[in-house]
This record gives C-alpha cells, sequence and structure tokens, in this order.
C-alpha cells in the first residue's frame, strides 16, 4: 500500500508539473506578442503625428489663401495707395499670426508697400511664383525657402490683385508663411527620441529634428542603416493646384528600442508571477490531492485489495493523469485567447482616447430627442461642462449649468434640424456663445461649427452625432475684413464702396424720392502733410470726420471716399440752405495736436435723379462739380450741369494731345529778352514754351500746363525745354554775346524729378554752363522743404535762382531773404495796377526798396509803356521784361539790331545809371 501511495503522490506532482509547463511557453508568447503590439502601436503613432504634420501644412496653406485672397479684395489694396496699403499691412502682420510678413508688389515687381518696414528698393518679378501667379492669373505658392541670414524655413504665396473695371492684374498681395510651426510641433510631441525631417521632390534634406536625423542637405535613401532600429514613416505632401512647385516628404521616425523595453518588463513580470504561480499551485495541488485524492482512493483500493488489484489501480491512475492533462490543456488556451483579446481592446480604446484628445474639435452624440448621451472632453470645456453632469439630458439644459458665466444660443441647431429634409445627412450650423464679464476675465463672444451627421442605425439611440469647432478666430477675422471692406480704416466712416452701395440701396427702396449728393474735397492738404507731416494730417482728417458726423441728422450720412474727399448723403432735392449751412460748420477751425487749421473745402454738388440714376454716375458728376469748383477760388461750392462734361473732355483731348506733341515735336521754345533800358544792354532771355497743335491749334501755356502738371507729363516738357535751351545756347550767344544768360522755367513737379536734377548736377560740372542757366520757380515751390533743399543744392553749383511772379502767392519778403533767392521778378500785375492806384504805386515802390536792401537782383515783368518803364526806374529797379522792349519771338526770328533800336530812349527820362 505504501508504495501505491508514493506512486500516486509522485504521479500528482509529475501533474502538476505538466500543467505549469505551458505557462512558460504562454509567457514567452506573451513576451513575443508585447513586442510585436508595440512595435505596431509606433508605427500607428508615428503615422499619425506624420500625417497630422502634412493636415496642418495642409490647413495653413489653405487658410494662407483663403485670406489672402479676402486681402485682394480689400479697398486698402485695391486704392494702390502706398502709405494707405502700408499701414494696413502692416496692422494685419500684427493681428494674424499665420503670416511672418505680408507684401504687395506692383504688377512690375517693385514692392511699393510692405507690413515690415524695407530699408532699400526690391523688386520680386524674377520670382518665379510671382511670375507664375501673373501668367496663370491665379494663387501660387513657392517652393520652401530658406532665408540666408537667419536659415529659418518659409513659404511664399502670391494672390494677384484685379482692377474692378478692366479685370487686369495692378497688383499681388505676397504672404510669407513660416515653417516655425514643425518645430514648435516637434518640441511639444511626448517622444523621447523622436526624429523627424523634411525632404524635397529630388530626396535632399531641407529640414531636420533630432540628433539621428540625417544632415540638410544631404541625399536620404530609405534604405540606409539606421532605419532598421527606427520605426520610419514617410508622407508626401503636393499642394494640388495649377502650381506644383510645392512638394514635400514628411519623414517620422521613433526608435524600437521602446518596444525591446516594454517587452523585457513584460517577461520579468511575467517570469515573477508564474515562479510564484508554480510554488503556490504546486503545494495546493500537493495537499488537495493527499486528502482530496489519494487517501480516500487508498482506502477504497485497501477495501478492495482482493480483487484484481495490479489492472483496476493502473487502470484508475492513467485515467486521472489524462482529465488532469486535459483540463490543464483548456485552461492555458482560454487565458491565451482571452489575453490577446483584452490587449486589442486595450490599444483599441488607447488608440482612440488619443485620437479624440488630439483632434481639435468636440464631439456630441444626442437621441431623437436632443438629449446628450455623450460629450467629449473637447466638448466640455467648449460649454465648461462635465459630462457626469448633462449626461441623458436636453441640450438646452447646458444653459442650465452655464447660465451664470455664458448664455449658449442653440436655436439655430434646432431651426436647422426640425427644417431639414430627412434625406439630408449632414447639417452644419454656426452658433454663438456670449461669456459674461467675471473677475478673470471680459466679456467676449465665441462661434462654434456644429457638423450634424445622422445616424441609421437600427437598435442604436444614437441619432446625430455632432462634432463641434471652435472658429472663432476665423469667424472674427472674417467680421474683421467685412468691417474692413464697408470701413474707412482710418476715420471709422463708411468708404467708398459702403456709400455707393447705401446709396443704390436707396434709390431702390424708393426710386421716386429725389436725394442730393455733395462731394467734399479740403483745399491745400497737401501743403499740410508735407510742412507738418502725414501723422498731423491724419489727426487732421480724424477730427474733421468726428466733428461731421457729430453734425448730421438720423437721415443724413457721410462717408469717406479717401485721402481728403468725403461724400456727404442729404435726403431731399432742395438742399441749398443746409449744404452751406453745414459746410460753414465742418470747416470752422479746428485744433489738432496743439495746433489751430484754418480749413476750407471745395464741394461738388449732384442731385437725383437729375443728374443720374445710379451711386457711380453721381458721383462722377459731383465730383466734376467739385473740380470746377477748385478751378474757382470765388465760389466754393458748385452745383453740376451738363457744361462741365464738355470741359472735361476738352481736358482730356489736352492731356491726349500733350501726348502727341511729345511724341511729334509740336513743343517749340521762343525767347523773350530782360534788358536794362538805362544802358541799352540784354542781360539775359527767358525761354517760354509755345505750342501749335496739329489738331487743335494754338493753345496758351496758361491752359496746358496745369494739365501737363496734373497728368505727369511736365517732366518731359522740361526735359525738352532744357535740351533744347542747351542746343540753342551758341547760336543765342552769336546774337546777344558770350555774357547771355537764359531763364528756364520749374515747377515743384520738376525739382521732384531726378532724372532732371542728375542731368542739371552733371552741367554744373562742366565749363559755364551753371552760369549761363537761371532757374526759375514760383513761391508754391517754397513751401516744400524737398524742393527748397534741392534749390539750395543747384545754387550751390554755380544755378542762379529766379522767384518769379512775385506778389501773386503768400510769400513775405522776410520769408524769401531765408530762402535760395537771388533774383526777384515782380508780377505783371503789380506793374498794371500801379499805374491806375495810388497804393498799388507805394506798395511797388517799398517792395523795390525792401529787395534792394536784401541785396536780390530785381526784374519787373509785362512792362508796356514808357511811363512805367520810366516810373521803376525811379524807384530803383533797372532790369525789366515785356512787351515794350520784345515780344517773344523763335530763335530763327530773333535780331539783335531792331532789339537795339527797341532800347533807344524815346525821351531823356530813360537816361540814367544802372
Amino acid at each position: 500500500m505504501p508504495s501505491l501511495f508514493n506512486k500516486l503522490s509522485q504521479k500528482v506532482i509529475l501533474a502538476a508539473l505538466l500543467c505549469l509547463l505551458p505557462s512558460f511557453f504562454i509567457s514567452f508568447n506573451n513576451v513575443l506578442n508585447t513586442y510585436n503590439a508595440q512595435l505596431s502601436k509606433l508605427r500607428g503613432d508615428t503615422d499619425f503625428f506624420a500625417e497630422q504634420m502634412m493636415n496642418l501644412q495642409r490647413q495653413r496653406i489653405n487658410r494662407a489663401e483663403s485670406y489672402l485672397k479676402s486681402l485682394a479684395n480689400t479697398p486698402e489694396i485695391l486704392s494702390g495707395h502706398t502709405q494707405t496699403c502700408q499701414n494696413f499691412l502692416a496692422q494685419q502682420v500684427e493681428l494674424n499670426d499665420l503670416f511672418s510678413n505680408i507684401g504687395s508688389p506692383l504688377v512690375t515687381g517693385e514692392l511699393t508697400c510692405n507690413g515690415t518696414p524695407l530699408n532699400r528698393v526690391v523688386n520680386v518679378k524674377d520670382r518665379p511664383y510671382i511670375q507664375k501667379a501673373i501668367q496663370q492669373s491665379s494663387f501660387s505658392i513657392s517652393k520652401l525657402i530658406e532665408d540666408r541670414v537667419t536659415h529659418s524655413l518659409s513659404v511664399n504665396l502670391a494672390q494677384p490683385v484685379f482692377d474692378k473695371d478692366s479685370g487686369e492684374i495692378t497688383r499681388l498681395v505676397v504672404g510669407v508663411l513660416p515653417f516655425t510651426w514643425w518645430q514648435s510641433l516637434l518640441d511639444d510631441a511626448q517622444y523621447e527620441n523622436l526624429m523627424s525631417f523634411i525632404t524635397d521632390q529630388d530626396g535632399k534634406v531641407i529640414a531636420s529634428f533630432g540628433e539621428q536625423s540625417p544632415p540638410i542637405g544631404k541625399a536620404f535613401k530609405a534604405e540606409e542603416a539606421f532605419t532598421e532600429e527606427f520605426v520610419l514613416v514617410k508622407k508626401q505632401f503636393v499642394r494640388g493646384n495649377a502650381n506644383q512647385d510645392l512638394s514635400l516628404v514628411f519623414w517620422v521616425a521613433l526608435p524600437k528600442a521602446q518596444a525591446y523595453e516594454q517587452a523585457q518588463s513584460e517577461f520579468i513580470k511575467s517570469l515573477v508571477i508564474i515562479l510564484v504561480g508554480l510554488l503556490v499551485s504546486g503545494l495546493i495541488l500537493i495537499l488537495s490531492a493527499k486528502f482530496l485524492f489519494i487517501r480516500p482512493v487508498s482506502s477504497l483500493l485497501n477495501e478492495f485489495e482482493v480483487e484484481d488489484k495490479s489492472k483496476s489501480t493502473i487502470l484508475g491512475i492513467e485515467d486521472i493523469n489524462e482529465s488532469i492533462h486535459q483540463i490543464a490543456l483548456r485552461q492555458q488556451q482560454t487565458k491565451q485567447s482571452l489575453s490577446i483579446t483584452e490587449q486589442e481592446l486595450i490599444q483599441a480604446y488607447h488608440k482612440q482616447d488619443m485620437i479624440l484628445k488630439s483632434v481639435s474639435v468636440g464631439i456630441v452624440e444626442l437621441d431623437e430627442s436632443l438629449n446628450i448621451l455623450s460629450i467629449t472632453r473637447r466638448c466640455q470645456s467648449y460649454y465648461r461642462v462635465l459630462e457626469k453632469d448633462i449626461k441623458n439630458k436636453h441640450l438646452e439644459a447646458l444653459n442650465e449649468f452655464t447660465q451664470s458665466y455664458q448664455v449658449n444660443d442653440f436655436q439655430c441647431i434646432y431651426q436647422a434640424i426640425d427644417t431639414q429634409s430627412k434625406d439630408v445627412d449632414v447639417i452644419e450650423v454656426i452658433s454663438r456663445t456670449d461669456r459674461k464679464m467675471t473677475q478673470y476675465s471680459d466679456a467676449h463672444t465665441l462661434y462654434f461649427k456644429w457638423a450634424i451627421s445622422r445616424v441609421r442605425l437600427e437598435g442604436s439611440n444614437t441619432h446625430w452625432v455632432a462634432v463641434v469647432e471652435d472658429i472663432t478666430e476665423q469667424q472674427l477675422k472674417q467680421e474683421n475684413l467685412a468691417e474692413r471692406a464697408s470701413t474707412d480704416w482710418l476715420t471709422k466712416l463708411p468708404n467708398r464702396y459702403a456709400i455707393m452701395k447705401m446709396i443704390d440701396d436707396s434709390i431702390r427702396r424708393d426710386a421716386d424720392n429725389g436725394f442730393t449728393l455733395v462731394l467734399f474735397d479740403l483745399n491745400g492738404f497737401k501743403l499740410i502733410n508735407d510742412s507738418f507731416g502725414h501723422d498731423v494730417g491724419d489727426a487732421l482728417i480724424i477730427a474733421l470726420s468726428q466733428r461731421m458726423k457729430s453734425l448730421l441728422l438720423d437721415d443724413e450720412h457721410i462717408g469717406r471716399l479717401g485721402g481728403d474727399e468725403f461724400l456727404l448723403y442729404l435726403p431731399r432735392r432742395q438742399a441749398i440752405n443746409r449744404i452751406q449751412l453745414l459746410q460753414h460748420c465742418f470747416f470752422e477751425p479746428i485744433e489738432v495736436m496743439k495746433r489751430t487749421f484754418n480749413c476750407s473745402a471745395s464741394a461738388g454738388i449732384s442731385v437725383y435723379p437729375k443728374d443720374g440714376t445710379d451711386a457711380l454716375s453721381l458721383i462722377r458728376c459731383a465730383d466734376l462739380a467739385m473740380y470746377e469748383a477748385k478751378q474757382d477760388p470765388k465760389n466754393n461750392s458748385v452745383y453740376y450741369d451738363t457744361g462741365l462734361e464738355k470741359k472735361v473732355i476738352k481736358r482730356y483731348e489736352i492731356e491726349s494731345a500733350i501726348r502727341y506733341a511729345l511724341l511729334h515735336e509740336e513743343f517749340e521754345l521762343h525767347y523773350q529778352p530782360v534788358v536794362n533800358p538805362s544802358n541799352h544792354e540784354i542781360l539775359s532771355v527767358e525761354a517760354l514754351i509755345r505750342w501749335h497743335s496739329s489738331s487743335l491749334g494754338t493753345i496758351s501755356p496758361a491752359f496746358f500746363i496745369s494739365i501737363a502738371e496734373e497728368s505727369g507729363y511736365i517732366n518731359l516738357i522740361g526735359h525738352f525745354v532744357l535740351e533744347q535751351v542747351l542746343a540753342d545756347l551758341a547760336q543765342l550767344r552769336e546774337v546777344y554775346g558770350e555774357h547771355i544768360s537764359i531763364n528756364i522755367n520749374l515747377s515743384p513737379h520738376q525739382l521732384k524729378d531726378v532724372i532732371l536734377i542728375e542731368r542739371l548736377t552733371s552741367l554744373a560740372q562742366q565749363d559755364n554752363k551753371a552760369s549761363a542757366l537761371i532757374l526759375e520757380i514760383t513761391e508754391s515751390t517754397l513751401v516744400d522743404e524737398e524742393a527748397v533743399h534741392c534749390l539750395t543744392q543747384l545754387q550751390t553749383q554755380g544755378y542762379r535762382i529766379a522767384l518769379d511772379d512775385f506778389g501773386t502767392g503768400f510769400s513775405s519778403l522776410s520769408h524769401i531773404a531765408r530762402m535760395p533767392i537771388d533774383i526777384l521778378k515782380i508780377d505783371q500785375s503789380f506793374i498794371a495796377q500801379s499805374k491806375h492806384s495810388e497804393r498799388d504805386l507805394v506798395l511797388l515802390k517799398n517792395i523795390i526798396a525792401m529787395a534792394r536792401g536784401l541785396e536780390l537782383k530785381i526784374i519787373a515783368e509785362g512792362v508796356e509803356y514808357e511811363e512805367q518803364a520810366n516810373q521803376l526806374i525811379e524807384f530803383g529797379c533797372f532790369h525789366m521784361q515785356g512787351y515794350l522792349y520784345a515780344k517773344p519771338k523763335p530763335l530763327a526770328e530773333l535780331d539783335m539790331k531792331s532789339m537795339k533800336e527797341n532800347l533807344k530812349p524815346k525821351n531823356n527820362d530813360l537816361e540814367g545809371s544802372a
């Protein structure tokens, strides 16, 4: 019997060991599965991270494209005004963190305005993405560019700006999209030893992150040795439009060592559990077998020892061994199956949780009655509630929990769901949330976009799934752009487009009721800007705008058309008394920045429907009337009439004829001498331009010079005069002698002509050229500091400066004494009036006396009678110019002999010393 008991004990122990042995194999299998699962997770994380990079790049470019297209339609860009555009783009760069810089070059490539200051002239015409934007008339993207100084990466984008009328490209809006987000994203990543780099379409590394990443500039090959130690994922980004320049490959790699470490940790843990389990299980099995099995069987065998003892005992032990083996095998299989399934479920849950945490949107599940079934953490943060508080409650219940600090408007959601057809699967609405003021934050408004999808699953309580995205930033930017599109950036008054829309809307609402438009244009505003600076000019415009707005009735409106132009809308036809009152009140003296300005304005008036039936034509008529008021200083407001059209047409004809005259040499010079009749000497000759047009006949300089200045042709005319004078100089000296000088008239516009000034500077370096020329200017030139500086430079080079038409402006002799003036030419109006007025005669005498006291040479213009000449000589003015001595004549008709005859005195009054 003891022998049988020992055998049974050994069999039970052996069975226990055999049952535990598979645990070792299962443990090793679990370690292998853990390693593979970790590798799979690494691949998933790496792929997800790379996908995020590519999506983020795509989103940034799409946002940038949308933003640049919006900017291309703003009035600040369309106007082309350099300072306005400069200020506007500087504000956009400051407000928008998407771009590091925004600029607006002309279609010629010249960068006229830029969000950041430029210290040199920049032309971008040679940039490939600029050329493509112009050639294709569409949005264009550059390659990834590295800054030569900072080595920072960026992508440049260009959007053409189209003229509203012609549809032609006038300029572009260019944005610099920095690549700093990529570095920031990697710095914030929660992965150890993360490696990432970017290659171009040629496989060249252009950006690198991580110590083991390939160096920048190296050609990368995916089969390189280091990839065996890493999980490497590749994502290619190609911009899907006509411009395929931007092609990037994002590479992300995580070390496989993380998977080894996890598997090793799992192996040690399993080994400890198995050893402990082996000891405990073995002890339990031995004791259980001894007391519950071996002893009862031993007692039973003792009772039946006589009957076939050996056979029965052997058969019973074999059956027991087989049963124990089958039970152990099933147990291990069940445990292994459960372990694999549990790991897969856990991995899936973690991955889903990671995705929900990383996406920038919230998700809400709703049943058919709009009760909340689940709400993600992102959405909980949007509405500042916890899921446990709101679960299984109606969506409107959110307001019950948040009413103390915010109000959520869900009416648009309810209305959209109620009105949509059941065939529509996705509904998109924008809800508004108003945050109240607290001790931590000011009151502000949030906007959330709800993309609500209908769920069609039988047996599911979920009827709607809503994806909620915070679009506050985009919405505020759109509202800001919309406001800018209709509001003048400086004065906050309606701009040109807004007030034109208001006028057209008024006509559409009630076409029978008339109204009046008044276009105000400030007089002398350019002088204020040039004298005091643009900051003072802007402050004056703002102050006037505020005053204008405060004086209007509720049904009256005013807007700024641009620069110093304002448009007033009065809802009645007969409004002359109201116009005069407002014009008087608008432009009373006003104090700005501790200075008092006496402003005035010219006003052009048009009436609906007499003068036009739409905003554009009415504003055009008011503009024509305003221009007419500018020409007549005695009349500061003019009503439009059809006769103004003829004047405009005439002006356009003159402008076109000037262009033709310059090309076909229709201009010529006439010369009129400046003489000293006391000693019969010819001092100089003044070059006077004359024009006989082949299409319009003879045109007076008094008429076409002003048009040439406004149209910009005055510089070309100035070049013609200078070159013709230089060509005639030798012949003039043959007629009048080697000492003769030539007077040339220069306008303020010409003194800003760099080419003309450089030409005069080069002439001054030649012998006797500067001394042969006298440069004549008018009083208006002396108020321009830049022009005065230029005159000073020319004077130091040897040119003499003459002030023409003195007395027609507002300059005083004390002011002139500080200016670079050598010669004073008294206007002919003084000479003519002195004959009939004792007061004017005394004034003329005093002007001559003071000018002589300032050691200025004096020339009297417009001398036509001997009495005038005698009077001037008596007052001490010996140099004269006028018809009494010679009319202006072309070079071929100049005659020294006849000139000498004219200089002979008709009586002894002209004799005297100079």
